[in-house]
């Protein structure tokens, strides 16, 4: 786990940068409501606001993009979350392994092949978090 360290960001980073992504979508939808609800209260009468359906329309379809970015912002915190649960996991299966290899030597062979199963492991799950390292950067570019 400490041969990806340099190369990964760290899972609370993850975390505080989905947060703030999602705070800022929060308040630009507020600013949205604002804006509806401004308009609503300068109207005389119901059916104007009916008639406004661009700034209602709008609104609903920001709600939904927001929605969906949010989901999708989620996804990507519970997948890094699971990639950095199964790494350290196959770093405790990797050093009972050695234990395994020291107490018996004539599993060595099977361990050796157990070993680079686990490192080819960790590699697609460091190429997992750079992956979605991308796909945070690329939301926080876009909304």
């Amino acid at each position: 786990m400490s041969l990806f360290k340099p190369f990964l960001v760290p899972e609370k980073e993850f975390s505080v940068r989905i947060n703030m992504r999602k705070e800022v979508l929060s308040e630009k939808l507020a600013r949205e409501l604002g804006a509806v609800l401004n308009a609503s209260l300068s109207m005389e009468s119901s059916d104007d606001l009916r008639g406004t359906s661009d700034l209602i329309g709008g609104y609903t379809s920001e709600v939904f993009r927001v929605f969906d970015v949010v989901s999708e912002l989620e996804r990507i915190r519970d997948r890094v979350r699971k990639s950095y649960g199964t790494l350290l996991f196959t770093v405790g299966v990797a050093i009972l392994s050695l234990v395994l290899a020291l107490a018996w030597p004539s599993s060595r062979a099977g361990v050796a092949l157990f070993s680079l199963f686990l490192i080819l492991l960790q590699f697609s799950l460091a190429y997992i978090l750079r992956s979605q390292e991308g796909a945070l950067e690329r939301y926080e570019r876009t909304t």
